[in-house]
C-alpha cells in the first residue's frame, strides 16, 4: 500500500531513490483489470496523495512503473492544492501493462499524474523529466 496523503516538505538534499513499483503483489502485474473500480482506479508514484503545501526538492527518482491504471506519475500519482516540485529530475520508465485500459482515459505523467481540485496550483521549476 503506497502512502497517502502526504504533507509537509521533503528535501532530498541531492540522493537518488530506486523506485521498482508494480501494481500487483508479485510484481508480475497478473492482478485482474481494476479501471472501473473507484478503489483501485489510480496508482503509481513516490507519494499517492498529497495535501496542499507540499513542497518536493534536490531529489532524483530512478527505475521503473508497471501500471494498469490511471494517473501514474513519478512523485506525486494526485496532488491536491499547492504543490511545488523544484530542482528535481525524474528518469522513471513508466511501463503501461497489457490489456487493462479500456479506452476512457488513461494519463501518465513525467513528475506528477494529476490531480483532484480543480483550483490546485502545481509548480515544477529547474526539473528535468
Amino acid at each position: 500500500m503506497q502512502p497517502n496523503n502526504f504533507r509537509g516538505t521533503l528535501d532530498g538534499q541531492g540522493h537518488t531513490i530506486t523506485l521498482h513499483q508494480s501494481d500487483s503483489p508479485e510484481g508480475n502485474n497478473l492482478f485482474p483489470c481494476y479501471i472501473n473500480n473507484s478503489d483501485y482506479d489510480s496508482w503509481g508514484g513516490l507519494f499517492f496523495h498529497t495535501q496542499t503545501g507540499v513542497v518536493i526538492k534536490n531529489l532524483r527518482l530512478t527505475g521503473e512503473i508497471r501500471n494498469n491504471k490511471n494517473d501514474c506519475g513519478t512523485f506525486i500519482q494526485n496532488a491536491n492544492g499547492t504543490t511545488t516540485i523544484e530542482n528535481c529530475q525524474s528518469s522513471v520508465k513508466i511501463i503501461k501493462t497489457s490489456g487493462c485500459v479500456d479506452g476512457s482515459g488513461y494519463y501518465s505523467g513525467g513528475m506528477i499524474g494529476g490531480n483532484d481540485n480543480t483550483s490546485s496550483e502545481i509548480t515544477i521549476k529547474n526539473c528535468l523529466g
